[in-house]
C-alpha cells in the first residue's frame, strides 16, 4: 500500500574526451522509522547500477548526513565525499528553509544535498578542485506572491572539478 516515487536518472557522459558516468537522485526524506535503512538500501541500488563504473558521479538530495548507514554505503562502494574531501572540516549545511520559504536570513542545520565522486582526482592527491554552496544569502531571494522567498527549500552545492585528462595520462 506504499508507492515510493523517488529514483535517479544515469547518464554516460563524454567530457574533454573522457566517460563519465553521472547519476542524480533524491533518495526518500524524513526521519520515521525505518526511513534510514530505505535511504541505505537506495544508495545500495546506486552502488549496484553503477558497479565498476569509473570515473563516476553521484548528485542529489540524499536526505542523509555524513556517518549514516547511506553514508557508509556510499563510502563502501569506494566513492569520495567531494565536500569532505575539499572543505575538511567545513560544516557545509545546505537545508532547509521554512516550508513557505519565507525565513529572512538561511537557518540550516544540516548537510544532506551532496555530491560523491569514484575515480576522479589525481591518483595520488585525491579531489582535486573547489566546491561550494550556493542559495544561503538573502540576496538569494527571489520575488514571491506577497514577499521575498527563497527559490528552493535547500542550498545548492556547486563543485568544480579538475578531472583525470587535466593529469595528462590516467594515474600520472
Amino acid at each position: 500500500g506504499v508507492v515510493i516515487e523517488r529514483g535517479w536518472v544515469l547518464i554516460d557522459a563524454t567530457i574533454d574526451g573522457a566517460d563519465y558516468t553521472i547519476l542524480s537522485t533524491h533518495l526518500e526524506s524524513g526521519k520515521q522509522p525505518g526511513l534510514a535503512e530505505l535511504r541505505a538500501a537506495q544508495a545500495t541500488e546506486i552502488a549496484t547500477v553503477l558497479g565498476a563504473a569509473a570515473p563516476a558521479i553521484v548528485m542529489g538530495d540524499l536526505n542523509d548526513v555524513p556517518g549514516s548507514l547511506m553514508y557508509n554505503v556510499m563510502l563502501g562502494a569506494g566513492f569520495t565525499d567531494v565536500w569532505a574531501a575539499l572543505r575538511p572540516g567545513a560544516i557545509g549545511y545546505t537545508c532547509c528553509h521554512v516550508d513557505d520559504l519565507s525565513n529572512p536570513r538561511a537557518t540550516f542545520y544540516q548537510r544532506i544535498d551532496q555530491i560523491w565522486t569514484r575515480g576522479i582526482g589525481h591518483p595520488r592527491a585525491g579531489a582535486q578542485g573547489t566546491i561550494s554552496i550556493t542559495g544561503k544569502v538573502p540576496a538569494s531571494r527571489l520575488d514571491g506572491p506577497e514577499y521575498l522567498i527563497w527559490p528552493s527549500d535547500h542550498a545548492g552545492v556547486v563543485a568544480n572539478l579538475l578531472l583525470a585528462p587535466a593529469w595528462g595520462v590516467r594515474g600520472d
